[in-house]
């Protein structure tokens, strides 16, 4: 397929910063040179064999069994629902309960998860799944095909109250879900979607459910409770303190070498760190990357780095004055100096935004300049809005009190205030953030005028383009072509047609025309793509680095 592009592992101790931090990445496709490593490759997950578990109790050079893997990461998740928002923390901790039908291996390949095999393909919009027999949920119940059917029933919204998040986009797409027998599903799209396959592996909204959970919880689902057929069981959620999830011995697969993890949420940088120094933290998701080079060269620590699908994006609401009028809004992005803020705040583990797409996919152009740093240009198209000294343009950014987000939005705040433009800066929790910038029926949430977060994908082309500049999904947090924000009605047609291309250069050539055109709309600004950089123990084996970031644990061990 024409998305799919081998991303390569690469863990690392020493010299890990190797280009200068004031440098701007170049965009390219992902490298094929590996830096050098500490840790062999996570192993591939085989089918488990008495004489190979007998091997994992004994042979002290291989796997071990056993221990509690304590992971630190930024922000609590919101919830552990897959068919609704969770935050990315969620999704670390879902990557290991739930199973999709295809799953995704520590180095990103599409496997066989719930279904024996990869889909049996009669034409390019039917996908043949055969189910796995005997698989049983957390809670006891028994998998088939009718778990299949009601789990996409959600994420089509056929039940009422219960429509999932991500409901529109596979609605246009998904034309119907069938059991041809108890363990035989047959999934027939309206439309060619190369991302599909792909999505399905990664996207937490197709992970399988019990709908038996489901109604037992209510709406405490996700919160009291989350039920998958993973290789880890939920075990509690203490508020403030602690996730605990188990092993579960009676994985259809493999079962996980680690007896628990222990997720906990330390938003304050210097904090996180310090609780890897001390050996209270074995794994830290997400650093603050001023530490990643005294990390690696830390013996103690392994840094484990490749390309990412996450975005940091800038944002404005177009549906409140002064950001209903584009103008204003390519003023604003003209004096952020993004290769400034990237430099100051992620020390080289950042490429500057230069479009919809990140450096290393297909559709990028590396030929673009978007939104370079010009403050005469922001000042003269300011002026021409009515906005002078005695009338100063002023806004307030909305950002968690993550410390990463408070720094560009400090950064941002002291750009514009050298053309003239005053920015108030208000740092909140993830959920009071969430509450004040989440759009509802269809429409920009009004309690915000400008925001700074992170996306964060695999590589499906149409989550950097469909999933958020569509009017109809959920991640269209600007009103972009709803009701009452900006409107360029020509793109949503285009995403729609480029969504069904399947001549690589034809899709090429509409893509880039469609970031041109949505990036002159000045809706969103990207500010950076990440890098994926997490810090372990040198004892922590088998981790792997792929695009998506929901670092699954299921073959990670600890030689202690």
């Amino acid at each position: 397929m024409k998305w799919l592009r081998t991303i390569l592992i690469t863990l690392v101790v020493l010299l890990l910063v190797a280009c200068s931090p004031t440098a701007e990445p170049a965009a390219q496709e992902p490298s094929t040179e590996e830096q050098e490593t500490v840790a062999e490759p996570a192993p591939e997950q085989d089918e488990p064999t008495a004489e190979a578990d007998a091997q994992s109790e004994t042979d002290t050079s291989g796997p071990k069994r056993g221990g509690t893997l304590n992971v630190v990461f930024t922000d609590w998740p919101k919830n552990l629902h897959p068919q609704i928002d969770s935050g990315t923390e969620g999704v670390y901790v879902q990557a290991n309960i739930y199973d999709s039908l295809v799953n995704i291996d520590v180095d990103g390949n599409i496997v066989p998860g719930l279904a024996v095999d990869l889909p049996e393909r009669p034409d390019e919009l039917t996908y043949i799944f055969q189910l796995r027999e005997g698989v049983k949920f957390h809670n006891g119940t028994d998998f088939d095909a009718d778990d299949v059917l009601w789990t996409f029933d959600r994420l089509l919204g056929k039940i009422e109250g219960q429509q999932s998040t991500q409901a529109p986009r596979y609605q246009s797409a998904i034309e119907s879900v069938e059991a041809l027998d108890p363990y035989t599903v047959q999934i027939t799209l309206i439309k060619p979607w190369d991302d599909f396959i792909h999505l399905m592996a990664a996207d937490k909204y197709m992970d399988i459910l019990s709908q038996e959970a489901f109604e037992e919880l209510g709406e405490e689902y996700g919160l009291q409770g989350a039920i998958g057929t993973g290789p880890f069981v939920f075990d509690e959620w203490v508020r403030g303190s602690h996730i605990r999830l188990v092993r579960n011995d009676d994985y259809w697969g493999e079962p996980a070498y680690l007896d628990e993890i222990v997720y906990r949420a330390i938003p304050e940088e210097t904090t996180r760190s310090i609780s890897v120094r001390t050996g209270e933290t074995d794994l830290l998701l997400h650093p603050s990357f001023k530490d990643v080079e005294e990390f690696s060269s830390d013996p103690q620590f392994t840094v484990v780095t490749c390309d990412s699908g996450t975005v940091i994006p800038f944002f404005l609401n177009t549906s409140q004055p002064p950001f209903d009028e584009k103008s204003v809004r390519q003023a604003i992005f003209y004096g952020i100096d993004r290769q400034a803020i990237v430099d100051a705040v992620y020390h080289g583990f950042v490429s500057k935004g230069q479009g919809i797409f990140p450096p290393w996919h297909w559709a990028h152009d590396p030929q673009a300049d978007v939104y370079p740093y010009d403050p005469e240009m922001a000042k003269q198209l300011l002026a021409e809005a009515g906005y002078t000294e005695e009338n100063p343009l002023e806004f307030t950014i909305t950002s968690t009190n993550a410390t990463e987000y408070v720094d560009m939005s400090t950064l941002i705040q002291a750009q514009l205030a050298d053309i003239g433009v005053n920015v108030t800066v208000d740092s909140m929790d993830a959920a009071a953030w969430t509450a004040k910038t989440w759009p509802a029926e269809g429409r920009a949430n009004p309690g915000y005028e400008a925001a700074i977060f992170r996306f964060r994908f695999s590589n499906p082309t149409t989550d950097f383009s469909w999933r958020i500049y569509h009017s109809q999904t959920s991640l269209n947090l600007f009103g972009y072509n709803q009701p009452g924000g900006y409107q360029n009605a020509a793109v949503d047609q285009m995403l729609d047609d480029a969504w069904v291309i399947t001549d690589e250069e034809e899709a090429v050539e509409a893509y880039r025309e469609l970031s041109s055109t949505i990036m002159d709309d000045a809706v969103l600004l990207p500010l950076g793509w990440l890098n994926t950089v997490n810090v372990a123990q040198s004892y922590v084996e088998g981790l792997g680095c792929w695009v998506r970031e929901d670092t699954p644990l299921h073959r990670v061990w600890l030689d202690q």
